[in-house]
């Protein structure tokens, strides 16, 4: 018997994590926060470090009590596709339970030992595994990391070998044609997952509404050299702010920065956690080419120097979704010693989340920058996730017997099914819309 169970991240943007069982032996994929609850968060302390069962009341991790009450003991390991907080954070709250092994990418791995320091949570045994190879779990499964291009490094497609059939589990993934450090998407190994016989294909739904193939990363660095021209005056400071996890958007900066003859300066403790984790691993080397510095002492010491000799500098920092911590945001609050001018200039080379919090915590920021005067340019960006025709492309590189969206609320998992009628599932038959605390058998 074959048994998905949707834990979460199926009724929402977030909270990821999935179960997939063969006959009595389990395994999980994912296991993360939902960001929109962690942002919207008021207590006094660090949402990420309260105790688990206020994470579970203010439902920022997966709700997986009844699972782990009725299959905990059956579960012989978890795997995460990538280091994105919404894929891989509740690791450090919620995995110890199981007793069981957590496997993921290098840089994945690097990023939950840092969440289970910041939480002092004792984590089960974490165990490395690159794309294109196989961990066996049992006689009866082995789980195969496959490479795939997202908007952070070393992120897989996982797929799930059985007797039954092949599970391929794509929770964040695009196809890019052109990245900046990584290769192309592995798509010799995933026609030969369409030749083994793929039973189900779980994927991600977020942008499944984009009429259109996401365009490359590599877009990004035609859009800076468009715009640096009218914005990169002699005497004006330039700031860009984008996701701490977005390795190859740092790396496109910076090469950016050289190129126009500015010293780049990292500003943000999540930024510099993530490249710490990337240098670890001897994927990137950034603190040769910029100065990474956390902590608000320092932060003020550097901006102090900035401040003397603003033509020199470009920012590189957190905030470009207005968090009320981030460092853009303080600066926007004067907190600070950095004093933002008239005709400085703020790229925003993100998007905004599309969720009420992030909305309104964006507007604020961008507010705040235009009473100072700040020109502000948005939208300096490329989805990390599929667009429809992408997805189009996946179903039709695999053609699974059974389509599932993930990663949405009900409108995107809809959308999802729908497009799969276009290539022709049957909702009920071969394509499944679950929510949250669902399960589905699937029939060889």
């Amino acid at each position: 018997m074959l048994k998905i169970y949707a834990i979460g991240g199926y009724s929402q943007i977030g909270k990821n994590m999935t179960a997939v069982q063969y006959n009595d032996e389990i395994i999980v994929l994912d296991c993360g926060f939902w960001m929109e609850k962690i942002m919207s968060y008021e207590g006094e302390e660090n949402a990420a470090s309260l105790p688990v069962e206020a994470l579970y009341q203010y439902e920022i991790v997966p709700d997986d009590r009844q699972f782990y009450k009725n299959h905990g003991k059956q579960v012989k390991a978890i795997f995460s596709t990538h280091a994105h907080l919404d894929h891989c954070a509740a690791i450090p709250a919620l995995a110890g339970k199981y007793k069981c092994p957590v496997i993921a990418t290098p840089f994945t791995i690097e990023v939950i030992k840092k969440l289970a320091s910041e939480r002092k949570e004792a984590l089960p045994r974490l165990i490395k595994m690159k794309a294109g190879n196989m961990y066996e779990v049992s006689k009866n499964i082995n789980v195969e990391f496959i490479h795939v291009t997202h908007s952070t490094i070393q992120t897989v497609i996982i797929a799930v070998h059985t007797p039954d059939g092949i599970i391929v589990y794509a929770n964040d993934w695009r196809f890019d044609e052109n990245p900046i450090i990584e290769k192309r998407t592995d798509y010799a190994r995933l026609k030969k997952l369409k030749k083994k016989g793929v039973l189900a294909l779980i994927t991600d739904s977020t942008r499944i509404e984009d009429e259109s193939k996401t365009f490359s990363e590599s877009t990004v660095r035609s859009m800076f050299l468009d715009i640096l021209p009218g914005v990169d005056t002699k005497e004006n400071l330039l700031i860009t702010t984008t996701f701490a996890s977005h390795i190859e958007r740092i790396k496109t900066i910076l090469d950016i920065a050289k190129k126009i003859n500015r010293k780049p300066v990292i500003l943000g403790t999540s930024m510099s956690n993530y490249i710490r984790s990337a240098e670890k691993i001897g994927v990137v080397n950034f603190s040769k080419e910029a100065m990474i510095v956390r902590g608000e002492k320092n932060i003020n010491r550097v901006m102090r120097r900035i401040n003397k000799n603003r033509k020199d500098y470009l920012i590189i920092c957190t905030g470009n979704q207005g968090e009320p911590n981030a460092v853009l945001t303080r600066i926007s609050r004067n907190e600070f010693e950095l004093n933002l001018l008239p005709k400085d200039a703020v790229i925003f080379s993100s998007k905004t989340i599309p969720s009420p919090i992030n909305i309104a915590q964006r507007a604020e920021l961008e507010r705040k920058l235009k009473n100072k005067g700040v020109r502000i340019i948005t939208d300096v960006h490329v989805s990390g996730h599929a667009g429809r025709e992408d997805q189009r492309e996946m179903i039709e590189l695999l053609k699974p017997k059974h389509y599932i969206p993930t990663h949405g609320g009900m409108v995107k998992l809809a959308s999802g099914v729908n497009l799969a009628s276009e290539e022709g599932y049957e909702l009920g038959k071969t394509s499944h819309i679950l929510q949250d605390g669902q399960s589905i058998v699937l029939v060889k």
